[in-house]
C-alpha cells in the first residue's frame, strides 16, 4: 500500500528541521531529562547566569538541527513570563524582562568573516527597533540608531559611500542592515568606515544600546527592569570553499577570543558560537559561564552500549507528533523505529532526515525492515565519504576512550573538525562524554583501528 499524496505532503512538511517556537508548540517534546542524568534543563545554566548577575555575557552552541534555536526560544519564553504580573512566576524571578532576538541568518553573511563591528551594529539596530516597538507598537527608521549610523557613514570619507543615497534607508522602504549583508561592496565600504573611525563607531553603538535600554525600562505599558539580547546563528559561520577556511576560522578566533571583552554590551547577552572553537581555546575566563553546548539525546549507555529506553521513547514521541508512525512503519513501537533512533545517535536532525528519506523514497507502506536498513546504509555512506585516512586514529581513540584525544596539537584539531562534521557526538552523564556517531561506528576501517589500538593497550 502507498501513502496518499496528501499524507506524503503532510509528512514531509512536518519533517522539516525548523525550530519549534516554544513549549506551547504541539510538536515540542521536552528532552531535558534524556539529555543527561541530572535532568536539568539545557538552558538552566544560561537562565541562572542571566537572572543572578549583572550584564552577563555567555556562550551557547549545538549542532545544526539539534534543538539549539528551540532551546533559545524556550529561554525567551521563560524570561518573558516575568512581564505579565498576573502570571505566577515559577522561577521566583521578580524582574520583568524584555528579550531582543537577533537572527544571525537574517543579518549576517555567514559564509564570510563576521567582525565585532558587524555584531555591535546589528545588536544596536535590533535593540533600537525593539524599543520603538515597545513604545509605539512599530519600528521607526527615522529615529534612534539608524539615522545616527547613516550620519556616521556619510561623514566618513569612503569613495563608495559617497555615491549612496542614504535617504532611501530612512523611509522604511529599504533595510540598510540587509543591504550591508547582501552587497559585498557596501559591506566592505561600511567596514572601511568603521576601521577609520573605530572608537567613534563603538561609542555610537554603545550609546545607542544604553539609550534603548533606558527607553525599554521607562515604557508605560511594561517597565522592563532587565533586558536580554539573544544572538542566534553565529554558530553557522563557515566557508563555502575549503580554501577560505583558514580566513574564516581566524576571524572567529579574533571575535570570540581576542575581542571577547568587546562582545560585552550594557545588558545581558547570549551569543551562539561555532562548536569547534570550544576545543581550540580555553574561553572560560572571558565569559560569565562556561560555554554551554547542547548535547545529544542519550540513546545508549556509555559503558554497556545497551539501549537507553527513556531516550528512545522520547525521540519516538518526537516522530509521533509529526507523522503517523503506524502508516509508515506499521507501529510506533516497531523495531524499525527503534533502529532509526539508535542509528541517529540521539541527533535530532539525523533522525528526522532518516525518516524523511523513508517517506520520500518509500513505495510500499508500512516499509519493510530491509528498506529501513538500506536507508541507514545510504546515509552512512554519505558520512563515510567525508572521512580522511588521517581521521581514523582520532575516531578510534574517541570510540575507545569516550573523550577527546589527550593531545594539544594535530589530533585535537582533527577532533574539532570531526566534531563540527557531526562524526563525533557529545553526551552528558555526570561528566561530559563523547562517542563516534553510531551510523559510522561499525565502518570496517574504524573497527580495524580500534582493534589495533586495543592490542597495544
Amino acid at each position: 500500500m502507498s501513502l496518499s499524496r496528501q499524507q506524503t505532503s503532510d509528512f514531509l512538511r512536518a519533517l522539516k528541521t525548523t525550530p519549534v517556537d516554544g513549549s506551547n508548540d504541539r510538536m515540542y517534546v521536552p528532552l531535558d531529562a534524556v539529555r543527561g542524568d541530572d535532568g536539568a534543563a539545557s538552558t538552566d545554566v544560561l537562565w541562572r547566569s542571566l537572572v543572578n548577575t549583572e550584564e552577563a555575557c555567555v556562550l551557547f552552541s549545538g549542532f545544526p538541527g539539534s534543538g539549539k534555536t528551540t532551546e533559545l526560544n524556550r529561554l525567551r519564553e521563560r524570561l518573558e513570563r516575568t512581564v505579565d504580573p498576573a502570571v505566577k512566576k515559577p522561577d521566583d524571578d521578580p524582574y520583568p524582562t524584555a528579550v531582543v532576538f537577533v537572527d544571525g541568518e537574517q543579518f549576517f553573511d555567514l559564509y564570510n568573516p563576521v567582525g565585532i563591528a558587524d555584531i555591535l551594529r546589528v545588536i544596536a539596530f535590533r535593540m533600537d527597533e525593539e524599543a520603538n516597538i515597545i513604545e509605539t507598537g512599530k519600528p521607526d527608521p527615522k529615529k534612534g540608531f539608524l539615522p545616527l549610523f547613516v550620519a556616521f557613514l556619510e561623514n566618513t570619507k569612503v569613495d563608495f559611500l559617497g555615491k549612496i543615497d542614504f535617504g532611501q534607508y530612512l523611509g522604511g522602504g529599504v533595510n540598510l542592515m540587509l543591504e550591508i549583508k547582501n552587497s559585498p561592496s557596501f559591506r566592505d565600504a561600511a567596514r572601511e568606515a568603521v576601521a577609520r573611525r573605530g572608537q567613534a563607531f563603538l561609542d555610537l553603538a554603545r550609546a545607542s544600546m544604553t539609550q534603548s535600554i533606558e527607553r525599554m525600562r521607562k515604557a508605560k505599558k511594561n517597565k522592563y527592569l532587565r533586558v536580554v539580547v539573544l544572538v542566534d546563528g553565529l554558530d553557522k559561520i563557515q566557508p563555502i570553499q575549503e580554501r577560505d577556511r583558514d580566513t574564516i576560522e581566524k576571524s572567529i578566533e579574533l571575535l570570540y577570543v581576542t575581542q571577547a571583552s568587546q562582545l560585552r554590551i550594557p545588558c545581558h547577552v547570549v551569543y551562539t558560537f561555532p562548536l569547534w572553537l570550544k576545543y581550540r581555546f580555553a574561553m572560560w575566563n572571558a565569559y560569565d559561564a562556561p560555554p554551554l553546548v547542547l548535547p545529544m539525546v542519550k540513546v545508549c549507555d556509555r559503558h554497556t552500549q545497551k539501549d537507553h529506553e527513556d531516550g528512545i521513547r522520547a525521540l519516538t514521541d518526537v516522530l509521533q507528533r509529526r507523522i503517523d508512525l503506524d502508516a509508515v512503519f506499521g507501529s510506533a513501537s516497531s523495531e524499525s523505529v527503534r533502529k532509526l533512533v539508535r542509528a541517529s545517535g540521539g541527533y535530532l536532525r539525523d533522525l528526522v532526515r532518516l525518516v524523511r528519506d523513508i517517506v520520500l523514497m518509500g513505495k510500499d507502506f508500512p516499509v519493510s525492515a530491509d528498506f529501513v536498513d538500506r536507508t541507514i546504509a545510504r546515509v552512512k555512506q554519505e558520512y563515510v565519504h567525508t572521512l580522511l585516512g588521517t581521521d581514523l586514529d582520532v575516531l578510534a581513540e574517541v570510540a575507545t576512550a569516550r573523550e577527546p584525544p589527550q593531545d594539544s596539537g594535530g589530533k585535537m584539531a582533527a577532533f574539532a573538525r570531526l566534531y563540527e562534521k557531526r562524526l563525533i557526538l557529545t553526551y552528558p552523564s555526570g561528566d561530559e562524554w563523547y562517542d563516534v556517531h553510531p551510523i559510522i561506528r561499525e565502518e570496517p576501517r574504524i573497527q580495524q583501528r580500534m582493534m589495533e589500538r586495543n592490542s597495544k593497550a
